[in-house]
Order: C-alpha cells, then sequence, then structure tokens
C-alpha cells in the first residue's frame, strides 16, 4: 500500500499567524497539526505538542505567538508513492510522528503514525491470512 492511498488533507496557515488562530483552524478541520507557509513557500509544521510544550508549558501568550516561532522545520517529506514501510522506517529514523507527503515536489498531503500504523496491521493481516492460510483468525486478533 502507498502513502498516497492513505494520506490526509492538509492544513496550511501563514507564518505570521498566531498560535490562536492555528489552534482554532486546527479545531475546525479536527486536524493535530498544520503546515506553515512564508514568504509563499511551505517551510515548516506546528503540531498540537508544539503548541502544549512550547507555549502553554512556557506561558507564552497564544495571541501574541507566531506560529513561525513554535514551528518544526525543514520539513521531512515523502513521495506519495512510497510504501507505508517507507514511511514507517522515515518517521522512526527521524523521531517524528507526521511526515508530508509529496508528488513531483508539490505537497498532496501528510500522513502520520496512527494511519501508518493502522494500514500496516491490515497489510500484515491479510498477508497471513491468504499467503499462509495456516494461521488462525484467532491468533491474528481478529476474534
Amino acid at each position: 500500500m502507498e502513502v498516497g492511498e492513505v494520506m490526509h488533507a492538509c492544513t496550511i496557515v501563514e507564518a505570521e499567524q498566531s498560535v490562536s488562530e492555528a489552534a482554532r483552524l486546527m479545531d475546525e478541520h479536527l486536524a493535530s497539526a498544520v503546515l506553515v507557509r512564508d514568504n509563499g513557500l511551505v517551510r515548516g509544521i506546528v503540531t498540537e505538542r508544539d503548541i502544549l510544550r512550547k507555549v502553554v508549558a512556557n506561558k507564552r501568550n497564544p495571541d501574541a505567538t507566531s506560529v513561525a516561532e513554535i514551528m518544526s522545520y525543514p520539513l521531512i517529506t515523502i513521495d506519495e508513492n512510497a510504501s507505508l514501510f517507507e514511511a514507517s522506517e522515515m518517521m522512526d529514523r527521524n523521531n517524528i510522528r507526521r511526515v508530508v507527503v509529496v508528488n513531483g515536489g508539490n505537497i498532496t498531503g501528510i500522513v502520520n503514525t496512527t494511519t501508518v500504523s493502522k494500514n500496516l496491521r491490515y497489510i500484515l493481516g491479510r498477508e497471513k491470512l491468504f499467503v499462509r492460510p495456516e494461521y488462525q483468525l484467532t491468533e491474528l486478533g481478529f476474534f
């Protein structure tokens, strides 16, 4: 299964927008992260965890703090034709939970560890059932 098959749409905010505005957009879009655009180019990412650790825990004012001040950069990207196994390895190697999906240098989405994990379990379960029929459904945790 390829990353492009399971990626999510991404929300983009401008670098000068406040953390409060970004959090509001994350809530509206049910997103756990937003990409940050600076001078027309997407350069970073802000996650819920960034907001908690870099703003709330440090008692910074979210209305007076821009997303550019707390974003993580540079972006780690993966081609939308890459496998979920490659995405999992990339996230592990870089100690990140999200990777930005690209096609020909253009951002097409984002994929996170939860999505990768759920789909890898599905792939592995399907593989065991059809490649190695001696596995019982109960052994795979389906029943």
